[in-house]
């Protein structure tokens, strides 16, 4: 009894890690919410109105160190998901040893990876045939290859089949996950944070107060768990 009980909570501490992740990222999200809505907005637009009087020759050069920067931030956070799915993956395999309903939170974080490992491949690779079609397609009357052009169709499918893999492994993942967990452990802070990261699909800002609830879940069970294995 005290090796499940020991195991719990070992799930736990893995499940508060990917919480603590998420609350950082989504806080972060949120910031740039906010910002890219007020005064970012203002100088995204601000510079975006002046496209079309760029030299056509010169857009790649223009637009290089924003792909950079685009490239960079999206590696980051892509990295930053994966180690926070990563340790919440970890946390069901271990409840999965005993109790097997958590075989599909386990495969849909798996999906998940997949999922996610493909859509920023699949999106790097759109933005920079983009960034080659942009001089052609700049010119008066626009140019463009239909080479490229079956070339993104071709990446824009691969994209969708990521995204597909992706959406279904957050279903299975993180929300039927989540939801397992309130069930399991009888802790309704699991169940309010399942149903808002649904809404935070849709409004991302959402989230934050998901990952809080979510980790404020770990902790009253780790505590409830560190009770009674006192008691064994």
């Amino acid at each position: 009894m005290e090796h499940v009980l020991q195991d719990q909570k070992r799930s736990m501490m893995d499940i508060r890690v990917f919480s603590i992740i998420y609350l950082i990222t989504a806080a972060i999200g949120t910031g740039d919410f906010i910002y890219r809505y007020t005064v970012g907005g203002q100088f995204t637009f601000g510079y975006f109105s002046n496209i079309p009087n760029v030299n056509p020759g010169q857009v790649q050069s223009a637009f290089a160190p924003y792909l950079y920067i685009f490239e960079i931030l999206g590696a980051i956070s892509a990295i930053v998901t994966l180690v926070s799915i990563f340790f919440l993956r970890s946390g069901f395999k271990t409840l999965f040893k005993h109790d097997k309903e958590f075989g599909t939170p386990v495969t849909g974080t798996t999906l998940i990876f997949a999922g996610l490992i493909i859509v920023v491949v699949g999106v790097f690779v759109l933005v920079a045939l983009l960034l080659t079609m942009l001089p052609g397609l700049l010119q008066n009357p626009p140019v463009f290859s239909l080479s490229n052009i079956a070339a993104i169709g071709g990446v824009g499918i691969i994209v969708a089949i990521g995204a597909i893999l992706l959406l279904v492994g957050l279903i299975m993942g993180i929300l039927i996950g989540l939801h397992r967990l309130a069930v399991k452990f009888e802790d309704g802070m699991f169940e309010a944070a399942w149903i808002l990261y649904i809404i935070a699909f849709f409004f991302s800002p959402i989230g934050l107060i998901a990952a809080y609830l979510s980790l404020e879940g770990t902790n009253h069970t780790m505590k409830r768990l560190d009770e009674a294995i006192s008691q064994v």
